[in-house]
């Protein structure tokens, strides 16, 4: 009795211990990172990517979004093109790829955290 007892505790320690417990408490780690962004690190190099293509002495449009001044003075205006519906003629960038969902979420947060430069 006593190694059927013992046999039974075992065996309800092996089986719970491999079953994995949700705990609602938990919470999924952001995406976006709850650091600081900053225009060197994660803003420019999105706009470099998606922008400067077209906006450089080069290209169309002579405003350079890679420059932190000028990205700072005018990000409201970006963000409000860049949101637009990519059929729309006011749609940024014209004739690149949108930025996606990640890429959108970082530029808001770039915002809200004070758009600090480094």
């Amino acid at each position: 009795m006593k190694a059927k007892f013992l046999l039974l505790v075992f065996s309800s320690f092996l089986i719970l211990s491999c079953v994995r417990v949700y705990d609602e408490r938990v919470v999924p780690e952001p995406i976006i990172s709850s650091k600081l962004t900053t225009f060197d690190k994660h803003i420019k190099p999105i706009l470099v990517v998606k922008c400067s293509p077209c906006h450089t002495k080069a290209g169309d449009r002579v405003n350079k979004w890679d420059n932190y001044n000028t990205t700072k003075t005018l990000i409201t205006g970006v963000m409000g093109r860049i949101t637009k519906d990519p059929k729309d003629p006011l749609f940024m960038p014209q004739k690149g790829t949108p930025l996606d969902k990640e890429e959108m979420d970082l530029m808001n947060k770039w915002i809200n955290d004070g758009m600090v430069e480094k």
